[in-house]
């Protein structure tokens, strides 16, 4: 899954001329955009993309499939990361374009999802889809350094993002001990409620500075691999447990779907895994901390 931000992409990526045609509409939100770097068989893994563009004239011939794509099926436009030449391997053969759907139609899939049933995520396909030239991004081979410093700034805002969705857990578990009674007293006042509670509060607080600390490097104009991916383990995998706690504090209750606990724990679910599995943010963190990877 990815939630990388195309404007982003086209602010390190792209022309004058197209920071002057797209940013704009991206920003007001005239047009619906999205990114789309996983695929069925390939997902953090950049070596083993399939999805092809080839040069045809004035134009590329695109093919392949693209899955977990956030907002796929709705979007009118749709940043894509291809292999526009194998022999320069992941970092030298990957080239990104801004690709326009009603120009360039690609067909979709809807996925269903067990969490985030706001949004919707996609498999999109791509079958001899022509894009104009003038829709790449940076040139042949320049999209993988910006495709990094996208995907690190995705991964600590959906750090920012876990820890916003475990702290609201939290504060539906708040309400809820300091009105339910049990045996004469608020079940705020046992020990046992204060501190799971107070436990969960503490992670959530550190995810939310690890996430901050992380945004803070990139609005510095620094690379942050090792800060977003422990951000981002961290603060998705709190947010499963501050909703997990929060749903034990408040029993029945907060198996309920009224009392909106339970979406929480979905949600922050679907979170650890978007933009990297926790698994794969340990060995980014770790790659960083030692200066040695666990896989070439």
């Amino acid at each position: 899954m990815s939630e990388v931000v195309p404007p982003r992409s086209i602010f390190h990526l792209g022309s004058a001329e197209q920071k002057e045609r797209w940013l704009p509409r991206l920003l007001a939100g005239d047009i619906v955009a999205t990114a789309a770097i996983t695929e069925p068989q390939a997902g953090s893994d950049l070596r083993n993309l399939q999805t092809t563009a080839i040069a045809n004239g004035n134009a590329y011939r695109v093919n392949g499939r693209k899955r977990w794509i956030k907002l796929g099926g709705v979007a009118n436009f749709v940043t894509l990361l291809v292999v526009s030449d194998r022999s320069q391997g992941a970092k030298g053969g990957t080239t990104r374009f801004f690709v326009e759907r009603a120009l360039s139609p690609w067909a979709h899939e809807e996925i269903d999802c067990v969490g985030m049933r706001n949004l919707s995520f996609a498999e999109i396909a791509f079958d001899n889809v022509s894009v104009p030239q003038e829709n790449l991004l940076g040139g042949p081979g320049a999209a993988t350094e910006a495709f990094l410093r996208a995907i690190e700034a995705s991964r600590a805002l959906v750090a920012l993002q876990a820890a916003g969705l475990g702290g609201h857990a939290l504060s539906l578990a708040r309400a809820y001990v300091g009105e339910r009674h049990a045996f004469g007293r608020p079940l705020a006042r046992f020990q046992a409620v204060q501190t799971v509670l107070a436990e969960a509060e503490a992670e959530i607080e550190a995810a939310r500075l690890l996430a901050l600390q992380a945004l803070w490097l990139l609005d510095s104009g620094q690379r942050c691999p090792r800060e977003a991916s422990l951000a981002k383990f961290y603060a998705t995998e709190a947010a499963v447990r501050a909703a997990r706690a929060a749903m034990d504090c408040m029993g029945a209750q907060g198996l309920s779907e009224q009392a909106g606990v339970e979406r929480c724990w979905r949600d922050a679910q679907m979170l650890t895994v978007i933009d990297g599995a926790p698994a794969i943010q340990r060995l980014v963190a770790g790659r960083e901390i030692l200066g040695t990877p666990a896989f070439v």
